[in-house]
């Protein structure tokens, strides 16, 4: 993410288009830098001043296209992957690629982490079943290497790290904090595509566009699907 420099503080009195809340709690305004990141700031009180203190600065949602035409080894690694994991039913939703240096005489390693997921429960099994089936390709990846692999699912309240993962979870719950509202909304996620997601909340539908969500993860209390890790 571009870094940018931001002040000690800001005086709220100079910020018109800021929603104001309760001291103490965290909120989103509108600083930005190159590419589309806002500041996240705290409400206090000082020497009879109301002002705001950063707290940490967060990229909106982006949706990224993952495109099989690349030369990233580790994207080829993914889509030589993704269709044994397909035949067994599931999703390949994340490949991490860690690689070890040579030492001693040795000839390196890597170190692989993969979650999966279908739809319903994800459970250990699962996880066994696509172990077995890809580390033989793995090896073949990094010959005369150690190879480590870890396989998971994407557990009970998943981080949703890209808008494209959004996807495989129709019909599960999600929670998403929002930048126009500074607070979370939670719902049954409709659909999703590479502009937006469709949620069925409290008050019905409402659409998300990938610009007001900072963060996203899954929520168990929601949809009523779970994964077993």
């Amino acid at each position: 993410m571009t870094g940018f420099f931001l002040p000690a503080s800001i005086d709220i009195d100079n910020l018109s288009s800021m929603k104001k809340g309760r001291f103490g709690d965290p909120f989103f305004i509108g600083l930005r830098s190159e590419g589309r990141a806002k500041a996240c700031f705290r409400m206090t009180e000082r020497g009879g001043q109301n002002r705001v203190y950063p707290l940490m600065v967060r990229e909106e949602m982006k949706y990224t296209v993952r495109e099989k035409d690349t030369t990233d080894p580790d994207k080829q690694l993914f889509f030589s992957l993704e269709p044994l994991v397909k035949g067994m039913g599931m999703s390949l939703i994340e490949l991490n690629v860690f690689r070890m240096k040579a030492r001693g005489g040795k000839g390196g390693g890597a170190q692989v982490r993969a979650v999966v997921y279908r739809d319903g429960v994800t459970g250990i099994e699962d996880c066994s079943r696509v172990h077995r089936t890809i580390l033989p390709r793995l090896e073949l990846a990094f010959p005369g290497q150690d190879v480590y692999l870890e396989v998971s699912s994407p557990g009970i309240n998943r981080l949703i790290k890209d808008g494209s993962e959004f996807n495989y979870y129709i019909g599960r719950g999600v929670m998403c904090y929002r930048t126009d509202i500074s607070d979370w909304t939670a719902g049954k996620l409709l659909a999703a595509d590479d502009k937006k997601i469709e949620l069925m909340g409290e008050g019905g539908e409402i659409s998300l566009p990938y610009e007001i969500i900072a963060k996203a993860r899954l929520n168990i209390m929601e949809g009523g699907k779970t994964s077993g890790n």
